[in-house]
């Protein structure tokens, strides 16, 4: 017969092995489970990105900034914010300066649009920093405009004017006219909100003048409305319908739906003004017709971004199952092996106990 210490010594085989496959188990468990978080979060990552732009990944951070300011310029500043937001990320990766000062200029367009004036102006004054050190004077003087219009928004107008001012003596000696005429319109924006009015006008038809040498049609259409807008408060009636429906006519040519809503809009308030209802109720009528069908066009762009978020959402939401399955059948089929051979063990170990001990 076996002696107890021998039985004692087979028990404890037995348990060892139990401990050992289950450490086994948990080793690959654990090791599955860190591959499948990775494949889950750049799965998720795929699907929210590659619909903004499928190629991403091969572009670099100057074209990627380029894709985040054509979404900025269409409204859709949640795209742009992500594009810009791995353009920064590349451009870092590449310790490209040139390109992290344009991403960083971008990415305060995005936030100023957004309402985070904060976070705006940081981004402007680094990107500041950054052109200055290496000399990119135009987007030194981009971000000093882009301050300025900040700044004239809250109001703080001596700051406005130190950006601003800044501005213009850039551009003017880099020789920049559409930048500049941006930059004049600025001023007279300042102006305008000071209530200065008369200079408010002499900073727009300067503008107008630079305009005309690099024929940017969208400024002009821009600078002719706020023209309009400072002969109505100065009870210009002719000066302000010609002005604005210079913006209109702009706008219509270069197909620019939201210029076209604010010049109907301004076109009905100078009518309003000098008591003409008719005229000034038929542009509000065009003025509500536009603005019903932008909002209806962002309205479906809107519900088409969140039916492609929720198919993602719904889509790893399938994959997780599936993995859990696998996961669950895998140990599963472990503990089932180990049973097995548990119990071939012990019964191995009592057959074996059993044998008269001359038979061994």
């Amino acid at each position: 017969m076996i002696s107890s210490k021998e039985i004692i010594i087979s028990m404890k085989i037995v348990f060892y092995m139990l401990v050992l496959g289950v450490l086994i188990s948990s080793c690959d468990f654990s090791s599955r489970s860190k591959s499948e978080k990775n494949f889950e979060k750049n799965f998720e990552y795929a699907n929210e990105s590659t619909p903004l732009f499928p190629n991403y990944n091969t572009l670099k951070a100057d074209s990627l900034n380029q894709v985040a300011i054509s979404f900025w310029t269409e409204g859709d500043y949640e795209k742009a914010l992500q594009l810009s937001n791995l353009a920064y990320e590349k451009s870092e990766n590449e310790n490209n300066k040139e390109v992290l000062a344009m991403v960083l200029n971008t990415i305060g367009l995005i936030q100023w649009r957004l309402g985070n004036n904060e976070d705006a102006m940081t981004s402007y004054t680094q990107a500041g920093k950054i052109a200055k050190e290496i000399e990119m004077f135009r987007l030194l003087g981009l971000t000093h405009t882009n301050r300025g219009l900040i700044l004239k928004e809250e109001y703080k107008f001596d700051a406005a004017f130190f950006q601003n001012n800044e501005a213009i003596r850039i551009f003017k000696s880099i020789m920049e006219y559409r930048d500049l005429a941006i930059a004049l319109n600025n001023q007279g924006q300042i102006f305008k909100n000071k209530k200065v009015n008369d200079s408010a006008q002499a900073y727009y038809l300067e503008a107008l003048k630079y305009y005309g040498k690099v024929d940017y049609k969208d400024g002009e259409a821009a600078t002719y409305y706020n023209l309009s807008d400072v002969y109505l408060k100065k009870g210009k009636k002719r000066e302000a319908l010609e002005a604005i429906q210079k913006s209109l006519d702009i706008s219509i040519a270069i197909k620019r739906k939201l210029r076209i809503c604010d010049a109907y809009k301004k076109l009905s308030e100078v009518y309003e003004t000098f008591s003409e209802k008719d005229s000034a109720l038929k542009y509000f009528k065009l003025y509500e017709k536009e603005h019903t069908d932008i909002l209806e066009s962002n309205q479906s762009k809107f519900l088409a971004e969140y039916q492609a978020k929720m198919g993602s959402k719904v889509k790893n939401l399938q994959i997780e199952n599936l993995q859990k399955e696998q996961e669950l059948t895998k140990n599963r089929n472990w503990f089932i092996g180990l049973m097995c051979l548990s119990i071939i063990l012990v019964s191995v170990f009592f057959c074996i106990s059993t044998f008269p001990e001359n038979a061994l």
